[in-house]
């Protein structure tokens, strides 16, 4: 339906009024150039009880005038996936509008003027959103909640739409896992004063949900205020990032009865103003700063209220011309941390207060002349009473010993003060895998510098390789499961089928939990696989049994050192190969398998305080066995199995790039096993059997090793003997080309475990 005149006032795509539930879907409405003085154009339109308006659209053309534009609007049901998409002049837009739950609603904006915008406004409001390309607009909402919540609303602008005000979300209760996306140049000449949503999330930085309204923002150059949330009650975990140049005061969140904490500012831009990480009448604690390539005008403050601990102020090629404060409470455990910054290598501050710990972290190229990391503008600074402390970042070069770093100075002529000899209270830590030890000394009267004593491999890098000592045990259990059932349901298919020289399918498949035992010990949980085409050749010198095969394997493991240190993540492969077997009359036998394919695995582990890190690795692999034995029957049926079967698994070496920044290379990882073992098979009938054996193998290899910038971690190994215990049953039913397996494994000693697994082979 168009509309090109004003001969109405208020104009429905659509509309129900009679009846308890009646429903208003899919219509089409579109205000042409023509229609300027239009009250209410609604898209669909229910006015029952509990009526739903769902799916309707209302397009405002160039051209066209509207004081209300509304997609879909109900009286007390559900209005969802209702659109309005305005080019022309609208009061105010909505794009699903009731007293009841507004979800998926949608406002596009693509020109003309908007003075409201507003994605869904209900007694909750979900999932509704506001995107606007070009255009200007006063205030801008994703959802609107009467009463009740408003979530995972989303406001996104380009950066043609000049806009005032912007919210992510407006809630009676709360506002949680809303977004504003603010996207702009500099040519941007719109006055955005305050983005207010919740859970923002930015391009650079994901935000947790909070329970009161969040910020993102990539702002004009207009004087502003920009407040992450502001709350009667708790304003948590809310987030404002600027990218853009501001005037302006930068505040995390605001709480004006209750507590503002764990809140996130991220300033990436210049602010004339000062930066706040929150303000309230309670606790404005945990929050944290980050000043990246910035100049600030004014002064940062992680937190201003009732009390301000563990707040963080981190400065990466930052210029302050105020003070850096921790809080306005005191210091307990508030940090300035500095990061040094190849662009920027010198943070400026005048001065800092309220801070307990002032942190250092040394990047990709600094050395002994680097400039200093943090210099201060005041003439005399003591920082006897502060912990002090210096970090490496993953990816920079190995310091040596004797190097000296310059961390901090006060303005020329004045005087540093500090005790002889003050502790690195940081870890002293590059990434999470060398540990340094550093000096902490004063070098003339206004400079604080870091000597290099000494550095070693992190015992907890032992951690990183457990994962490639797993996989090279799950490689393993490929191995077994084509010996063991595998080799069971291809003699199965091909002896049941009958017909020689003709390939016949089969399948095994094993579902285990192993612990490997590798000087600390790794879990292993997970399934492996093998499916092949089998072929059998009836000659004078024995039976030959052949088939390629493909193979996949997948599992999870968590490993553990002696001191505690937890790795988990998940291992996987998938290859090709070739399975044979001779016998003779006389019971003699030999088989050889051959393997290859690809693995790869992740990992992740904490192996500092504080830090979590993880890795992705892939590697090729080989395998071969080879196994002789004799098989003895009696006059019953019943046999008894002799065998010494060897394998060799090789898993490539690889390299990895840890998510702290260090890249690591691991060597390749071979297993060398033999196994010497003893089965028994009764004959239960002509149909079916039962086997039990026992096994002694013996692994020769099994390290995994790697390295790091020339330091090598400690190995762990599979070397070492274990014990083997297996059963298995196998049922044939009478002129059927159907057979039932079913088996069971245990293991003890340097491998320790339970396997096993029930399949049905199938004589095609």
């Amino acid at each position: 339906m168009s509309i090109a005149d004003n001969v109405h006032s208020d104009v429905f795509g659509g509309k129900t009024t009679y009846g308890s539930s009646g429903e208003t879907m899919g219509n089409l409405l579109t205000l042409k150039a023509g229609a300027t003085n239009i009250n209410t154009a609604v898209g669909g339109d229910t006015q029952t009880a509990s009526g739903k308006a769902d799916g309707n659209t209302l397009t405002v053309e160039s051209g066209a005038k509207a004081n209300k534009a509304i997609g879909g609007q109900a009286k007390a049901g559900a209005a969802e996936k209702n659109t309005v998409a305005v080019s022309g002049a609208v009061t105010e837009a909505v794009g699903g509008d009731t007293n009841g739950t507004a979800s998926a609603n949608q406002v596009n904006i693509a020109g003309g003027t908007v003075n409201a915008a507003i994605g869904g406004r209900g007694s909750t409001a979900n999932g509704n959103s506001v995107a606007a390309t070009e255009g200007t607009l006063q205030t801008a909402t994703g959802g609107v909640s009467l009463t009740g919540d408003a979530t995972d609303n989303v406001v996104r602008l380009a950066e043609k739409a000049s806009v005032t005000e912007v919210y992510g979300a407006k809630a009676e209760r709360d506002a949680l896992r809303n977004r504003g996306e603010v996207l702009g140049s500099s040519a941007q000449t719109a006055s955005i004063k305050k983005v207010a949503v919740s859970g923002a999330k930015h391009a650079l930085l994901a935000a947790p949900a909070g329970t009161a309204l969040a910020a993102s923002l990539a702002a004009g150059s207009s004087a502003m205020t920009i407040v992450g949330a502001q709350a009667g009650r708790t304003a948590a975990e809310n987030t404002v990032a600027v990218s853009r140049a501001v005037t302006g005061d930068i505040i995390g969140a605001i709480s004006t009865s209750g507590d503002a904490v764990r809140n996130n500012v991220l300033v990436s831009a210049d602010i004339t103003g000062d930066v706040l990480g929150s303000q309230a009448a309670g606790s404005a604690s945990g929050n944290t700063i980050r000043i990246e390539n910035a100049t600030v005008t004014g002064n940062v403050t992680g937190g201003k209220g009732a009390a301000t601990e563990n707040n963080t102020i981190a400065l990466s090629g930052a210029a302050v011309t105020g003070t850096v404060s921790g809080g306005t409470a005191g210091s307990t455990g508030n940090t300035l941390a500095v990061y040094y910054n190849a662009a920027r290598p010198t943070s400026e501050i005048q001065d800092f207060t309220n801070v307990e710990n002032l942190h250092f972290y040394l990047g990709s190229d600094v050395s002994s002349t680097t400039p200093t990391l943090l210099q201060l503008g005041v003439m005399n600074k003591d920082i006897t009473n502060l912990h002090v402390g210096v970090g490496v970042q993953g990816s920079a070069k190995v310091l040596a010993k004797d190097d000296v770093i310059s961390l901090m100075k006060v303005a020329k002529g004045g005087k540093l003060t500090m005790p002889d000899t003050m502790a690195n209270d940081a870890t002293g830590m590059q990434g999470v895998s060398l540990l340094y030890e550093f000096s902490l000394a004063k070098q003339g009267e206004d400079e604080l510098v870091a000597k290099v004593l000494k550095a070693g491999i992190n015992a907890k890098t032992k951690s990183l390789t457990e994962t490639r000592a797993g996989m090279a045990g799950f490689l393993n259990r490929g191995s077994d499961l084509l010996v063991g059932s595998g080799l069971d349901s291809m003699k199965a298919v091909t002896r049941k089928r009958g017909e020689e020289d003709s390939y016949s399918l089969w399948a095994a498949m094993d579902k285990g939990l192993f612990r490997a035992h590798t000087g600390s010990y790794v879990d292993t949980n997970g399934y492996n696989l093998a499916v092949g085409w089998a072929r059998e050749f009836d000659r004078q010198e024995g039976k030959f049994l052949l088939s390629p095969f493909v193979e996949y394997g997948k599992g999870s493991y968590d490993s553990y050192l002696d001191d505690g240190t937890h790795g988990s993540g998940h291992v996987n492969y998938l290859g090709v190969g070739l399975l044979g077997r001779f016998e003779q009359e006389s019971g003699l036998w030999a088989e050889s398998a051959i393997r290859i394919g690809s693995s790869w695995s992740d990992y992740g582990g904490s192996l500092a305080e504080g830090i979590h890190t993880r890795y992705d690795e892939r590697a090729s692999y080989f395998s071969t066995s080879l196994g002789l034995g004799r098989t003895f029957a009696d006059k019953a049926g019943d046999r008894t199995d002799v065998y010494l079967r060897y394998f060799y698994t090789r898993q490539s070496a690889a390299e990895a790039t840890l998510s702290t920044g260090e890249t690591y290379e691991f060597g390749a990882t071979d297993s060398s096993r033999a196994r010497l073992g003893l089965s028994y098979t009764h004959r239960d009938s002509d149909r079916s059997e039962i086997r039990a054996g026992v096994a002694y193998e013996f692994e020769f290899d099994g390290k995994a090793t790697a390295s790091f910038q020339g330091y090598d971690t400690a190995s762990p190994s599979l070397y070492g003997g274990s014990y083997l215990v297996e059963l298995a049953y196998r049922f044939a039913p009478k002129d059927s080309r159907l057979s039932y397996d079913w088996h069971v494994a245990g293991w003890q000693g340097k491998r320790e475990g339970i396997s096993g697994g029930v399949q049905v082979n199938w004589a095609f």
